[in-house]
Parts: C-alpha cells; structure tokens; sequence
C-alpha cells in the first residue's frame, strides 16, 4: 500500500490534469527554458517539471536527469502537491523521516536537497510540482524561493495557454469546416437558382414570379414582356404595377388571394388593355396564377403563366358572329319563302362566309397546336360515357409510350407515382362528375424508359351542347428541372439550416440593409433572446456601449464596399456580461453578382483575449524573475544577426539601457582569446539541438574587464533549421575575483611558511643528531614524531604553490622519453620502504616508453597510492597497474576501501573538492591533491578518471599517450 497520501480532492485533481492533454507529450522549447531558468537561479543541477498522475509522475521537462517518468510512491512532489500554496523544502533527505529509505535517495539520482512549488491551476487542483533537486544539502535564499514560485507560475500559464491554443486551434478548424460547408451548399443553391431561371427564360409561354405585397417582379421571361410591351430589364426587381398601373384594379386582387390562400386560380379568354409608350395594347390571355413557396411552407409570391390567345379568341368570336349571322338567315328563309331565289342567293354568299370562318378556325387550331408543341406541352381529353384517353403525341412521350402507341387511361394512371396516384384519379373522378377543374403536380415513371419525370397537368370540363359533346380536357407540362432545381435549393437550405443550428459556431445572415434575416441557437443561447425577437430588432441592442458606434461604421464600409472584412468586438450576453466575439463576414452574391446581403460567423474568444492579457502579465512575471537572479536574457536572428536583448544583458556588458546594443557589438567586447571558442560552442549547440554553455571576459566600453556566464540554445525553423539563439547571462566577476583573490591568498601564505619551515627543519636535525650523540632516546622520539609533522606541513605548501602556479600557468613541464616500467618499479621499492599497513601489489609491466616529465607522473602515481593506503582499512590489497592500450599506457590503483558515492565522482578532480560524510570526518586534507593529478595529466595530453560504488573500492587511473619515436632512454 502507499505511503503517499493522496489529495483530498483526488479525482477532480486527476480529472483536471489530463483535460491538459499534456501527458506523454514531445518535449518543448518553453518548458524547457523554464526548467533551465530554475536550475541556474536555484544553483542546482537537477531542475524538473513534474506532472503527478494516478500511478507515477511524469516529466513535461527534466533538465539533469535522463529519465521521464518514476513511480508515485517514490515522488517527493506527490508529497508537495498536499499543501498547494506552498514550497516544500528538503534540505536534508536522509534525515527526513519520509524519504530516508526512498530508491531515488538511497540510489540514483542520489536526492539529498529537494525544493518543490505545486503548480496550481485557476480552480486550485495541485498538478505537479516545478521542482529544483541536488546531491548536496542546500538551503534556499528568499530570493530564490520568490524566483521559483514566480517560475511555477509561469509553467501554470504556459499550460493554460497550450490548452486554451489547443480548443481556439479545434474552435478554427470547425469555424473553417463550417465555411467550406455553408459555402458548398450557397453555390448549389446558386447553380439551382441559376436553372430554374433559365428554364424559365427559354419557355415558349409568358412567365413571371412576383414576390410579396409589392409584387415586386423577381424573375421574367422576353415572351412576358413582348405580350405587355415591355423589356425584361424594365420589369425586373420593379413592382408589377408601378410598370402597368392600368392592369392593377382587375389583376392585383387576383394575385393577393392566391398568394394569401396558397390556391391555384385559372382564367379564360380574359381581356386586357396595357398602354407603352402612350400606345394601347389590347388582348386575350389564357391565365394560371400558381403559388410560389420558398421553404416548402411558406408562400412568397405568385408565379404567373401567361398565354397570349388573342388570335385565336377572334377567331372564336368571329366564329359565334358567323353562327348567329347564320340563324338570322335561316329564320328569314322560313318567313320568306316567296324570295327563295334572293335566300338562296344570299345562303351561298353566307356559306362562303363561313367557310371562310370555318378555315379561321381551323388555321387558329392549328396556332393552338404549334404554340401548344413549342411549349412541349401534352394535351389529352376523356369522353366522360366511355372513360376513354386521347393523349397528344408530347403527352404519350412524357409517360414513356412511342407516338403510334395506345395509352389506355387506366395504363397511363399505373405510371403516376403510388402516393400521387389515387389523388389525380380522385381529381379525374370529380371533375367528370361535377365538372370540377384541377391543377395539381405529381411525379410519374416511364414506361418503356423508366425515367422520373416530374409534371404538372390542369383539367377542365367542358359541357356539351346538341352539335358537341361533353368532354373532359387538359394539358400535360413537364416540370421535372423546376421541381428537382426546388428541391435542392430546398435540400441545401435544410442542411444549411441544420448545420448551423448544430454548429456552436454564432451564425447570421443579414440582408442588403444590415437588418438581421437569420440568427442560429448558437447567437439565440449567448443572447438570451428568442428568433423572432433578434429579427424584430437586431443585434444593435446587445453590443457594448464602446464598440456600437465602431462596429456599425465597419458593416456601413462592409455594405458599402461588399465585400468581406472581419472584426474583434464586445457583445453583452444573457446575464449582461461582455463577451469578445471574433467575426468573419462574407458578402452573398446573386448570380448576376448582385449583392444581396451578408452571411457571418462568430465565436466567443473571451478566453482567448483572456489568456492573451495573462500571457501579457506572465511575461512581465518572468522579467521580474529575470531581473531578481539578475540575469539577461537575448534572441539573435542567425541569418541577419539582429539581436534583441533585456536591460540586464546591456548592464552585464557595461552599456546603458537605452543605448543600442548589437550582435557584432557583443562578440567585440570578448576578449580575443574567447572568440573562437565560443563559435564554435554555439555552433556544436546548433548542430547537436543542444545548450550551450561558456565563461568568457568581455571589455567594458571605460575598459575595465568582467566576467560573464552564459546559456544558450537555438530555435528551429519547420525544416528543423536554426533561425534564432536565445540565451541567458549573468555577471560573475565577483566570484571569478574571490577565487582568484583565495589563489592569491594562498600562494603568498604558502611562500612566506617555507622559510620558517625550512629553518624549523634544520633545527629538528640539529636536535636529533645532538640526541643521537647522547643517547637520550625519549627525545629522539619526540624529534622524529616532530620530523614527520615537518613533512606533512612541507608537502601541504608544496600542493598550495602547485596550485597557485597552476592557476597561473608557471608550472613548467621537463619533458623527455622514459621508460614507465622503470618509473613503476622505483615507486614500488619506496611503497614496500614506506608502507606497512596494506599489501601493494605490483603488477609485471613491459618496456612502456612515454614522453612525459616522469617527476610530475611519478608524483601522480604517489597521490594514488598513498589515497588508496588512506582510504582504505588496514591489511587490505592495493593492486597498481601498467598496460599500453592501443596508443596509450594506462595506469591504474586499486584499493579496497570505503568507495565513493556517485554524486561525488564528477567533482572529485575539482579543486578544494572534498567528500562529505561520516566516514570521512576522521580523514585529513585539503582536496587539492587530486586537481594537481588532473592539470598534470591534462598538460600532458593525457585523461584521468576514477571508477567506483560505495563499500566497493575504488579504481583510479589515468592514460598518457605512448612515445613513438625510437630515442635512446636514460
């Protein structure tokens, strides 16, 4: 069971990490900086963004530790994130009672010093933890504990500006989404548009569509203006009766009931008078006024089709002239019957006449026959006693029959689609009956064809009288483009409609003026208002008071200049709290590219203008954290070298903080040496996608010299190029000046006690022979105990001016070739002289020739032996060691001592460097033995190093490259 308590609230915690979506993610750039800041304001090596999960905890960033993840039960954070207002601080971790027997304690990454600050989000779930770990004890400043919080807090917003980027990126691709559809679907409906009114232009009958009260004209065809007098463009957009004023009294009733009762109407042979120009028109017209529905509901206007049966009307009236002339004649014949010859005489000239009339009629029968085939209309009749069809060659080809086929009624009605089907042959039914007139639509199948066409048929009755029988007429139209052209534009409106009802995207569509035709549930939810009211007044009411008059001068330019603009606003909502609202608004455009409003689309970026300002103020929290470590921060452009840089980075290199400040400038003030070398660590950097990091002097511009400590690493481009360095500096004069002023301190010191040494010495000698002579050998013990201590204090100056000259580059180098078996069994004759207490064990080396200062090499084998013989317990082995390896000798001694801990294997070469623990309390010295080791190997192009595990042994060594040129040894 774990030891880790859980948070109070831990579900909800948990719930509230992984809506971050951030577990498991790639490493990134600005966590990483952030991680890199703490561990250089905090001084440690280890710095880590911890994210505390069900199970483990997980890294986002982990600068000094090559792992990404570690068990929850072994997490310090787990324990930080209980108390999430403040920093928990482990100075100590083997003496905290939590954490004594933790893995990562007693094992790697060896945690000794641990300082963690919960990163909390705005509902207060404790997420992790930024957190600074060392293999040292340490205690924070108040400076840095401030710096640390203030860095924790930079990762919580950088976390809920990767989340909230996240949802606006999601929010952009429905947005875009949403656009291509709505776009899609206004082009479809265009292409419908544009085919209805081509059918309509190219109809061989007069048709117009009239729109609204106003009978405002919207589509028109040449044949409907030729029948009035007038041209298409003098009708169209205009009010029918602002163009025929004097047609108003009889037809504008007409249309007013059909478009308010949503019913057909139908009129014969009506006259009509129009003026053009101050010239009267006067005419017969067949009439059929239709309702126009839009949206499968609701009634918009009337279309109209007109045919022009002026001619034939005459004809017809001439016809009933003739006859009436022609019962006048016959009842003068019977009154008269003495005038028989002048009758008869008169009969002939009569029957002339209607012969004449009878060929009228014919040649008006046939104009009805061509006009009826140019409209490719079907015409049909049914003799109501024998129930049988007459059907027009057009009228058999639109139910898929060939022209010199039957097509009985009861045949021709199994064609018409089955829920159409009993409602015509109730319609046929009724009027046969009742001599009832129809107009109906309905979808019928071909018969040999099989195609779906679409028609639109009419039916009259007509009584008869003794010279004609009843019967039953129609005509026959094929509407099937108008239907399906309606029936998209339909469709498209519908699944415009639905999408975006369903969309959370705010959506409305305004007319040519501004005013509001449509608004989605999306504008309806944030406003708290209903359709009909928004369409009433418009979204004028709702915007904040200090946007209204901006916003309504962008949509005037928008209307004025049609076309698309987008804009960033406040709208207040429901309860009366602004919102920021992102818009994009397009223009609609007619097909003859007329403009006939606009169509936006919006979404809350509230959170967004939010997260903006609180990017704004997290940055201004990390200069100020900048600012306390005291550290300047740049970015360079690599391919212009334009160079931006904080106050601090011009402080660090004695410049002013408003004077200009370049990249050129910066490599300038580095001292020459310097120069080259950080090139090229800033281009293995580069190269490697790694940080770079240097110590180089720099001038200031009144020539005094500094020191400067700088971090830096590069940015990529998409093609994983580098485009920009952006790095940290801090000024350590002061420190490289204490270290150079403790070198000084301790050069003079050493120098000044050799002196008095060296005479304290020859008087100890002095003694000691004096003893010897008589005898007295207490004081002899005394003297040679006094001798020893005169050693230990003379090898200690020795190491002190070592060092001091090392610094100072003054130790000199006797080179030549030697022969390192010798030099081995010369250290092995004086091991077995000096050392009693352990077992050195030599192993045979070959003929090993070096070219080295066999003094300096000498010393170094001396240091590791006498290490081993300290560090190690009486009676134990030491094994020394001598084997050429490819090009190099290496040397190694082997003790069985106490071991060393791995924290302090990368440290042990450093100078004054010295193990701290308890086994080591007992064990003199100044930790400059193994640094002189280090320089002298180092000098001699040589490498050193030490392999070791606690309560193991130790194994030091070191490799000098093998002389290869053949020279006489001493």
């Amino acid at each position: 069971m774990s030891t880790v308590p859980l948070t109070p609230n831990e579900e909800e915690r948990l719930a509230a990490l992984r809506s971050y979506h951030i577990l498991d993610t790639a490493t990134e750039q600005d966590f990483d900086e952030l991680t890199e800041l703490a561990s250089v304001v905090c001084g440690t090596p280890i710095a880590l963004i911890s994210l505390v999960d069900k199970d483990r905890q997980w890294f986002k960033s982990h600068k000094g530790l090559p792992v990404t993840e570690t068990d929850r039960d072994q997490s310090f954070c787990a324990h930080a994130i209980n108390q999430p207002d403040e920093l928990m601080e482990v100075e100590d971790a083997h003496l905290d009672a939590r954490f004594v027997n933790n893995p990562l304690v007693i094992g790697e990454p060896h945690i000794t010093f641990y300082a963690g600050f919960p990163l909390v989000n705005e509902q207060g779930h404790a997420l992790g933890s930024l957190c600074v770990i060392d293999t040292e004890t340490k205690k924070l400043t108040d400076a840095q504990r401030s710096a640390l919080k203030i860095l924790a807090k930079q990762v919580v917003d950088k976390l809920e500006k990767r989340r909230k980027t996240l949802e606006l990126e999601q929010a952009n691709q429905r947005l875009l989404t949403a656009q291509a559809e709505l776009q899609s679907s206004m082009r479809m409906a265009s292409v419908n548009h544009m085919r209805f009114q081509n059918l309509v232009r190219e109809a061989n009958v007069g048709i117009i569509v009239l729109i609204g009260e106003e009978t405002r004209v919207e589509i028109v065809n040449r044949v409907y203006g030729q029948l009035i007098g007038r041209s298409v463009a003098q009708l169209l957009n205009k009010p029918l009766f602002e163009v025929i004023p004097e047609a108003e009294a009889y037809f504008k009733p007409i249309i007013d009931k059909v478009r308010h009762t949503g019913e057909s109407f139908y009129l014969y042979g009506i006259p009509y008078t129009v003026y053009n120009e101050g010239q009267m028109i006067e005419g017969y017209l067949n009439l059929v006024y239709q309702p126009y529905v839009e949206d499968g509901e609701t009634v918009s206007g009337v279309i109209v089709l007109c045919h022009d049966v002026t001619e034939q009307y005459k004809a017809h009236q001439l016809l009933k002239d003739k006859e009436m002339q022609l019962q006048e004649v016959n009842q003068e014949l019977q009154a008269i019957a003495e005038e028989q010859t002048a009758i008869n005489e008169e009969l002939i000239f009569t029957n002339k006449e209607l012969a004449e009339a009878q060929t009228a009629a014919i040649q008006t029968k046939e104009l009805l026959d061509q006009a009826v085939s140019s409209a490719k209309i079907g015409t049909w009749s049914i003799d109501p006693d024998t129930r049988v069809l007459n059907a027009s060659p057009r009228l058999k080809e639109l139910f898929g029959y060939d022209a010199d086929e039957e097509m009985p009624y009861d045949a021709a009605i199994t064609h018409i689609r089955d829920d159409y089907r009993e409602r015509i042959d109730s319609a046929v039914n009724e009027a046969l009956a009742n001599g009832e007139s129809y107009d109906l639509i309905y979808p019928l199948t071909g018969h040999h064809d099989q195609q779906l066409r679409w028609v639109r048929t009419t039916g009259r009755f007509f009584d008869g009288n003794e010279q004609m029988k009843s019967y039953l007429s129609g005509t026959v139209m094929d509407i099937t483009e108008h239907v399906l052209a309606r029936q998209a534009v339909e469709e498209s409106e519908q699944r415009f409609r639905a999408l975006a009802e369903g969309s959370e995207i705010m959506i409305s569509i305004n007319d040519a003026d501004g005013n509001v035709e449509y608004v989605n549930q999306a504008w309806l939810k944030l406003t708290g208002i209903t359709q009909a009211d928004m369409l009433a007044y418009g979204w004028e009411n709702f915007l904040h008071p200090d946007d209204q008059q901006p916003l309504l001068e962008k949509f005037k330019e928008g209307i004025k200049s049609r076309a698309g603009f987008t804009v960033e606003f406040r709208m207040m909502d429901k309860d009366q709290k602004p919102r920021w609202i992102y818009t994009k608004v397009n223009p609609r455009l007619l097909p003859d590219g007329s403009y006939a409003g606009s169509i936006s689309s919006s979404i809350d970026v509230t959170a967004q203008i939010e997260t903006r300002n609180e990017l704004h103020e997290a940055n201004s929290r990390l200069n100020i954290a900048l600012d306390a470590g005291a550290l300047g921060s740049t970015e360079v452009d690599i391919a212009t070298g334009a160079m931006i840089c904080t106050r601090q980075f011009k402080k660090c290199f004695g410049r002013a903080v408003d004077e200009e400040f370049i990249y050129p400038q910066m490599f300038e003030a580095m001292l020459p040496q310097y120069r080259d070398e950080i090139k090229r660590r800033v281009k293995i950097a580069q190269d490697t996608h790694s940080i770079y990091q240097a110590e180089y002097e720099i001038t200031w511009p009144d020539g005094s010299i500094h020191w400067i400590s700088a971090y830096g690493r590069a940015r990529y481009d998409e093609k994983d190029q580098p485009v920009k360095m952006v790095g940290i500096i801090a000024d350590i004069t002061e420190r490289k000046n204490d270290e150079q002023r403790k070198s000084d301190f301790i050069g003079i010191v050493s120098h000044e006690l050799r002196s008095p040494l060296t005479s304290l010495n020859g008087y100890v000698q002095l003694l000691n022979l004096k003893a010897k002579r008589n005898e007295d050998v207490a004081t002899q013990g005394i003297l040679d105990k006094t001798q020893r201590q005169i050693n230990k204090m003379r090898t200690l100056i020795t190491g002190f001016l070592d060092v001091a000259r090392m610094e100072a580059g003054k130790i000199h180098l006797e080179q030549k070739c030697f022969d390192m078996a010798q030099m081995i069994k010369a250290a092995e004759e004086e091991s077995l002289a000096t050392i009693s207490t352990h077992t050195v064990y030599f192993a045979p080396v070959e003929h090993t020739p070096v070219f080295a200062d066999e003094d300096k090499i000498e010393q170094v084998v001396t240091n590791f032996i006498n290490n081993a013989v300290k560090y190690s317990p009486p009676g134990s082995t030491i094994n020394v060691a001598c084997i050429p390896t490819g090009n190099v000798v290496q040397v190694s001694v082997t003790d069985e001592g106490m071991g060393i801990a791995q924290q302090d294997l990368a440290h042990l070469f450093d100078r004054f460097y010295r193990v701290d623990n308890i086994e080591m309390k007992n064990v003199k010295g100044f930790g400059i033995g193994l640094y002189l080791c280090a320089e002298i190997i180092n000098r001699h192009k040589g490498q050193i190093g030490v392999e070791s595990e606690p309560g193991k042994g130790s194994t030091f060594w070191f490799t000098l490259p093998l002389h290869t040129v053949t020279e006489q040894l001493p």
